[in-house]
């Protein structure tokens, strides 16, 4: 039988080991609250807001953003950026 090297995890757990799933849900269960709902699916989050106005859209999902990233920061978890997306829905094309 061959051994691999023994290598310390400097941050979080193994992947697919069986307490991640548990651990992840610990770190996320404090989340702060935000204007925008969220929506959360495995590790995947989502903040949805719904405005007529440009402008209260991406006011409100930047201080929302903001309130995660200082959540974040506070307990040492990142956000993947190159995973993270923005998509507006807009009805009214000639606006848009």
């Amino acid at each position: 039988m061959c051994k691999s090297k023994t290598r310390k995890i400097r941050n979080g757990g193994p992947q697919g080991s069986v307490i991640s799933p548990t651990l992840f849900n610990i770190y996320t269960s404090g989340m702060p609250e935000t204007n925008s709902l969220q929506l959360g699916y495995s590790d995947d989050y989502v903040l949805i807001h719904q405005s007529k106005e440009w402008a209260e859209i991406e006011d409100t999902l930047s201080k929302d953003i903001t309130a995660l990233k200082e959540y974040f920061d506070t307990w040492n978890l990142k956000m993947n950026t190159t995973k993270s997306v923005a998509t507006a829905f807009y009805l009214n094309n000639h606006e848009a």
